[in-house]
């Protein structure tokens, strides 16, 4: 008999904050048992205004990465006999303290699982729809308060399997040494990989076709989805890949250096630095003593180059980019995109103060120019992206000049550059740019909430593709909110089923069919436009970009502060974190 969850949002809420068991909240409509080559599952249905999904939690696809497998190559998880409930409670990879850890989940380093949500009528219709595989949306991070959208809607609106992977993040995912002491470095991608590959061999039952998975990166994970499309070990374990935000044409070099560095410092304050086997030694310690150690630096840990899952160095990445030498790209089809001025969230990391009702001037300017630019290029960068820095300079237009230049450096420059390297290196496969143009109602990002003045908030894009305006909380967005996700989830659901985005009311043509021209997609509610500019001005100064950055530095999170003139403090009123921040995770063990 088919019953219904009753009132979902407080027994699910409940079961989130491990206040009660699922089995307390009444009847609930379970799944068909689900055959994987592990051994059985069964997971829960669960109703919404919108449809109904059928949810997979906690399934785990590699063994635990404590004692001797902490800082190796992840081993498949053992099978079991009984059917597995992947009903209630998953754990967490484990955060940096400094992270705002206040989300009640469980954190461990047994975390390498992943879930699922699907349409119920897919699980009787094996292999019938496409997979889109969540990469999350930082590689330091795996819950990122603010970045905790549901992400039912898609599954439901665009009839398709979705899985969101977790994976070692940070220090325990991408610890490297120079040294042979053997610290490799990314973990978190061979974690991802090994899920990739429990995908191909598993998704079937769950509805999903193996032979359409797309990819999906945004924030810092950008980077990782673009790993897998470098790696060799990435062929044949997906057809298309969303890339958003941050992707591997960085205009920065210093990579490996950064992480050396930076793994170097935790050894040395847990005290491994004179033992004879450092990463035995960093395997004896407590998770949360290494976490501690971890400085508090933008985007500590990151993928690792030149290196056995990613056997290239940045100058070729970057010559590949510019078309230098020839790229040996499998055929997927690339869908690239990010927010537009989203770096102005990013700019408040390097200027605290850009955004406050203090007044700025050139020599503000000049000194965020200064941080990351050589000295020999100050002035033309200035004049670049601000203008004459003789002549009076408004507010308005230091702000929006510098967030042009933290974008271009940061996102959209590497983003063109990766869409030049794909489209140029694949026979078959196609690569589409898109802008995502809307300024919602509300941010899923808290911290946009209270600070972001350009209106558009980094994780927009990926909480508008998801639905967030369909959830619990849609009184909160508006009707052309609601649009807007319609749109983006268009766009994603077509993508996955056929490696193309779908044509809106202005013609949305690949790199590949207009090679040297670049066209992207700005996005908006209403009618989208195209643009040939943003990816013709980055190739043309990729280089002189390129060549005057110098290695960034580090500013502590401590400088992080919130403008004046907001006059509510939502940091210190519970009740608003409460039902914004725990809310997101409440249906989302994902």
């Amino acid at each position: 008999m088919e019953v219904r969850l009753g009132n979902a949002l407080p027994c699910i809420f409940l079961i989130y904050l491990s206040l009660i068991d699922l089995s307390l909240c009444g009847s609930v409509i379970k799944t068909p048992v689900i055959k994987t080559h592990s051994g059985d599952v069964v997971g829960v249905i669960e109703k919404y205004d919108i449809g109904e999904v059928a949810y997979f939690f906690g399934i785990k696809y590699a063994k635990p990465p404590t004692g001797d497998l902490r800082f190796a190559k992840p081993q498949p998880a053992d099978n079991w006999n009984d059917v597995f409930e992947a009903t209630g409670e998953v754990n967490y990879c484990y955060e940096p303290p400094s992270s705002a850890r206040f989300v009640r989940q469980k954190y461990s380093e047994d975390c390498l699982s992943l879930s699922i949500a699907a349409p119920p009528k897919a699980l009787k219709e094996p292999g019938s729809r496409p997979v889109v595989v969540n990469l999350g949306r930082d590689y330091s991070l795996d819950t990122f308060h603010g970045y905790l959208t549901e992400q039912y809607p898609l599954a439901i609106k665009q009839d398709l399997v979705l899985v969101r992977v977790r994976s070692r993040r940070n220090i325990f995912g991408f610890a490297y040494t120079k040294d042979d002491d053997g610290l490799d470095g990314n973990y978190g991608l061979e974690d991802q990989n090994m899920a990739l590959h429990w995908i191909q061999d598993n998704i079937k039952n769950f509805g999903g076709n193996p032979n359409k998975v797309t990819i999906l990166g945004s924030g810092a994970s950008g980077q990782l989805a673009a790993a897998h499309v470098i790696s060799p070990y990435g062929r044949g374990l997906f057809q298309n890949v969303i890339i958003q935000t941050r992707s591997f044409q960085t205009l920065n070099s210093n990579r490996n250096e950064r992480i050396d560095e930076t793994t170097n410092i935790v050894i040395d304050r847990v005290g491994c630095k004179d033992a004879k086997d450092v990463r035995k030694c960093l395997q004896s310690k407590d998770a949360e003593e290494l976490l501690k150690a971890i400085p508090r630096r933008l985007a500590p840990f990151e993928p690792v180059i030149n290196s056995d899952y990613i056997p290239l160095t940045q100058e070729e990445i970057n010559a590949h980019a510019l078309g230098k030498e020839p790229t040996d790209m499998p055929n997927i089809n690339v869908l690239l995109g990010y927010s537009q001025n989203e770096a102005s969230f990013h700019l408040t990391q390097i200027a605290p103060n850009i955004f406050s009702d203090a007044e700025l001037t050139r020599e503000d300017a000049l000194d965020v120019i200064e941080r990351l630019f050589d000295s020999s290029a100050v002035d033309k960068i200035a004049e670049m992206y601000i203008g004459d820095i003789n002549q009076p300079l408004s507010i308005g237009k230091i702000q929006k000049g510098l967030s042009k230049l933290v974008n271009d450096i940061l996102i959209t420059c590497p983003l063109v550059l990766t869409g030049v390297a794909t489209s140029t290196g694949q026979k078959k496969g196609q690569t589409y740019f898109l802008v995502f143009n809307h300024i919602p109602n509300y941010h899923v990002e808290l911290l946009c909430n209270l600070q972001q003045e350009e209106g558009i908030c980094p994780a927009d894009i990926t909480s508008f593709e998801f639905g967030a305006p369909y959830t619990q909380f849609s009184s909160r967005f508006s009707d052309e909110d609601r649009k807007m996700t319609d749109k983006m989830q268009n766009i994603i659901g077509t993508f996955a089923r056929t490696g193309k985005p779908p044509q809106s009311n202005e013609e949305w043509p690949s790199y590949n069919s207009k090679p040297d021209k670049y066209p992207a997609l700005i996005l908006t509610s209403k009618k989208d436009t195209l643009d040939y500019s943003i990816g013709k001005y980055c190739v043309e100064n990729a280089k002189f970009l390129d060549d005057s950055l110098i290695d960034p530095k580090y500013y502590p999170l401590d400088e992080f502060t919130i403008p004046k003139q907001k006059k509510i403090d939502y940091r210190t009123t519970f009740k608003y974190v409460l039902e914004n921040q725990l809310y997101y995770g409440a249906f989302q063990n994902y």
